[in-house]
């Protein structure tokens, strides 16, 4: 474990040296950050341990520039200063410290720090072995087992069936794929991804449906029976026939909603009016015979009986039509 410390006190300096090489840990000392950066750039630490006061270039300067690499971003870094102000302390953890120590210190504590920044800075250990219902998939061995029939894969696919073991019940996206799997190769289209996850159907399907469904832009490995397929997300062009087909539909719905409006006011109109005329027509031949007030009361109250005020008019108190006068 290299661990490069950079103190300008060259007392200071020795003695953390001296404690983490006592602890087991190759410990490198320097002076200023000109012999750290070419060391850095020759074989990177697992940890640096930085004071603030240098000469030349400050601690906090070395620490945005070590945050600012990429190879370097997740590098633990311990910060020890003689500043010890609350304002110092969130300056050094802001800048992207991953401790920060005040002096004077104890040893004991001081390598205490240093173990639990290793610690955060571990990587997950990652299971050897991947199962998922029947499909076993042995890392160590590189071999995929269905229902413990050996299936023979190739290098890419044996890496996109342990990615989506790795997030089974979650969506991995297109571009995840194409970046874990093949890497910074250009070259490759989206469409590799489906010819690899209809193969990987057809090998391990032959014994156990292997369902992989597409996600908008993303694939998942679910444990449901039945083979379901790995559905390509639905392109712009489908996505805007879709909508018009929509659109469609409901102004058809919206045409004969009104067309049914509309021929139904027309009928009532219809009707309405050929029962004035019949009204007239009644009401012009009690007129013109010698009916019983008691028939054209019966009359009256008939018409007045209709619930449209429209029909009231038609009573027998409207006055007949002249040309039913002459008949």
């Amino acid at each position: 474990m290299r661990i490069y410390i950079v103190e300008d006190d060259s007392a200071i300096r020795e003695l953390e040296q001296y404690a983490l090489q006592s602890n087991g840990y190759e410990a490198v000392g320097f002076e200023s950050s000109e012999p750290f950066w070419q060391a850095v750039h020759t074989a990177p630490p697992e940890l640096v341990i930085l004071d603030v006061m240098l000469p030349g270039e400050d601690g906090f300067s070395i620490l945005k520039k070590l945050r600012a690499a990429p190879s370097l971003r997740r590098l633990p870094i311990i910060m020890i200063t003689a500043k010890s102000s609350e304002l110092d302390t969130v300056r050094g953890l802001d800048c992207g410290a991953d401790d920060y120590i005040t002096k004077p210190f104890g040893i004991m504590e001081f390598l205490s720090r240093v173990r639990a920044a290793l610690r955060r800075a571990e990587p997950e250990a990652r299971p050897n072995v991947y199962s998922f219902r029947e499909i076993l998939l042995d890392n160590a061995r590189h071999s995929v087992t269905v229902s413990g029939a050996p299936v023979e894969l190739t290098y890419k696919e044996y890496s996109l069936l342990r990615l989506l073991l790795e997030n089974t019940n979650l969506v991995v996206t297109r571009e995840t794929i194409l970046q874990v799997v093949w890497g910074t190769d250009i070259s490759v289209e989206s469409r590799t991804v489906d010819m690899h996850i209809r193969t990987l159907r057809k090998k391990a399907g032959r014994r156990r449906k292997v369902h992989l469904h597409s996600a908008e832009s993303g694939l998942q490995a679910d444990g449901q029976r039945g083979g379901a397929r790995a559905m390509k997300p639905r392109s712009m062009e489908e996505k805007i026939s879709y909508l018009l087909f929509l659109m469609g539909f409901a102004g058809l719905v919206c045409t004969a909603a009104l067309c049914i409006f509309v021929f139904h006011k027309a009928f009532r109109e219809q009707a309405w009016t050929a029962l004035e005329r019949e009204a007239d027509l009644v009401a012009a031949g009690c007129a013109q015979v010698d009916a019983p007030a008691s028939w054209k009361l019966m009359w009256t109250a008939r018409c007045a009986s209709l619930s449209s005020p429209r029909t009231a008019v038609c009573s027998l108190s409207r006055p007949p039509t002249s040309r039913w006068r002459t008949i």
